[in-house]
């Protein structure tokens, strides 16, 4: 069971995968608040949920709301209540039904309606997330998590209340009339065994403190790199190697990375060539400039490696993506566990990262240069990713599940 963006997604569809070529019958229920495409596979049984409602969002006025909002807590807050909330429901009956039929769920941190149709099924469940980190208790001390982590620290139950109200647990229980059995960091944390769905080689050992976290390595469906568009290749062959550009889709959310003209100003001023991977309404101007070529969608595994540099937003798939092929990053983290993997990349001497909420076009533009420039990072990313060449992600998650569910 899983929510959210591609990102979200794709590693339980992974997961689910490898589960079943060891047997194990498999469902998956997501709800994607952005396209998806899962590659077909007749032995797992998949349902797309919640499709009515997140196809009316309307995200241009999430946003304006967002922007008017301060403080972390209240702009996550603002995106739940109009994401999260009214789905809770169907979450919970989704949950129960295949709790019902379930020796064991997986589910993502935010899908706390699955741990409690777990208990009172009593089998066990676990958590797949995408860093090592105890959603709060572990976070940097930078983001949203820390923001709660540093107010913990001084009260616990105000933590709590933040996070009742932040994930809408009146709401849900107003929607199914279960009563909670417990509240706060507890509703998405409670698990058997959380896995984590990430390689060794760019985690932080001191992050994977208290309880039976288990960083397993990356879930990815096996595939071989899309040759790129004629008009990618041509783009790619006329100059020297580009910088990419590409900001996640939950960009749209963020007013300061979605507005884009920052961005653009400190590639210009990099004076550099870019592809842009990013919305239309953020590439205004560029049209028409033989340096910048905007496109919907990339492979990473055919594009990154002829590419000087990436700047992106720090979400675990890309961070991954873009080591694995040997590119310096320039990491501008804007929501939840981007901040870790900003801090990784620049703590393994990969890349750097830049505080959006600057917005300062001079600072980016020093970044790129820096990074477009820096054979040794591109040195110490094919370190790390010749690391990575090690990692089975799947096979490990699938031994812990077996053994979880084997202990009952």
């Amino acid at each position: 069971m899983t929510w959210g963006t591609e990102g979200d997604i794709r590693p339980f569809h992974a997961l689910a995968r490898v589960l079943a070529d060891h047997g194990h019958d498999v469902a998956l229920s997501y709800w994607a608040l952005s396209d998806v495409e899962l590659a077909d596979d007749d032995r797992l049984t998949i349902r797309s949920m919640g499709r009515a409602h997140i196809d009316e969002i309307d995200i241009d006025a999430i946003r304006r709301e967002v922007d008017s909002r301060r403080g972390p807590i209240r702009k996550l807050r603002t995106i739940t209540g109009h994401i999260l909330w009214p789905l809770l429901g169907e979450v919970h009956d989704e949950s129960v039904r295949l709790a019902a039929t379930s020796d064991l769920i997986v589910r993502h941190p935010i899908m706390y309606p699955t741990a409690f149709a777990a208990r009172a099924a009593r089998i066990p469940s676990a958590l797949l997330q995408p860093a090592p980190l105890s959603f709060v208790g572990q976070a940097p001390a930078n983001g949203l998590f820390g923001t709660i982590r540093n107010l913990e620290a001084g009260c616990g139950l105000l933590t709590a209340l933040a996070l009742d109200a932040t994930l809408g647990l009146w709401q849900f229980r107003q929607a199914t009339g279960v009563r909670p059995r417990f509240r706060g960091q507890r509703l998405v944390t409670d698990s058997d065994l959380t896995l984590v769905a990430a390689s060794p080689a760019l985690c932080d050992a001191r992050h994977s403190r208290g309880g039976p976290i288990h960083v397993v390595g990356q879930l990815e469906t096996p595939r071989e790199p899309a040759t790129p568009s004629a008009e990618v290749a041509a783009f790619l062959d006329a100059g020297d190697p580009p910088v990419l550009l590409t900001v996640g889709s939950i960009v749209a959310i963020e007013g300061v990375i979605a507005e884009g003209g920052w961005l653009l100003e400190g590639l210009e001023r990099a004076g550099v060539r870019a592809l842009l991977q990013i919305p239309e309404s953020m590439a205004e101007g560029v049209q028409g400039q033989s340096e910048f070529l905007r496109v919907d969608h990339l492979d990473y595994a055919s594009v990154v490696p002829r590419c000087s540099a990436v700047i992106h937003h720090g979400g675990a798939g890309t961070t991954h993506a873009v080591v694995r092929a040997a590119t310096p990053a320039v990491v501008i983290p804007h929501f939840l566990d981007q901040y870790y993997w900003a801090d990784r990349v620049q703590e393994l001497g990969v890349g750097t990262k830049v505080d959006f909420r600057r917005a300062d076009p001079v600072e980016l533009a020093t970044a790129i240069r820096r990074c477009a420039a820096d054979d040794a990072m591109s040195a110490r990313a094919g370190q790390l990713a010749h690391q990575m060449t090690s990692d089975r992600g799947g096979e490990r998650a699938v031994a812990l599940l077996e053994e979880l569910n084997a202990s009952r």
